[in-house]
């Protein structure tokens, strides 16, 4: 068979293109990875409790013992304060807490 110009530029293109986005390079070379640093951040992690400690029944439904743990410890008045956080937050205004 012979090789035509045109066999030879299409693979010449080829072989470019491989060499320049990098396959050529990297196909045998072993995976990247990625370096995590993670830090623990009790700020966040209170925040994220009060819509729990508000009752969102959502939320209950994945720590209702983590509630039924820490309610008890607030007083009537705290426990409605969260409520009333998360309803003024949430449900008032289609945020988050």
């Amino acid at each position: 068979m012979r090789d035509t110009e045109a066999g030879k530029l299409v693979r010449l293109g080829l072989l470019w293109l491989l060499l320049v986005s990098g396959l050529w390079a990297s196909a045998g070379s072993s995976a990247s990875t990625t370096d995590w640093a993670l830090r623990p951040s009790l700020k966040y992690d209170a925040l994220c409790l009060l819509e729990v400690l508000s009752g969102d029944p959502y939320y209950l439904t994945y720590y209702q013992a983590d509630y039924d743990r820490l309610a008890p410890q607030f007083t009537k008045e705290e426990r409605a304060d969260f409520v009333e956080l998360k309803r003024l937050i949430k449900d008032e205004n289609g945020g988050a807490v």
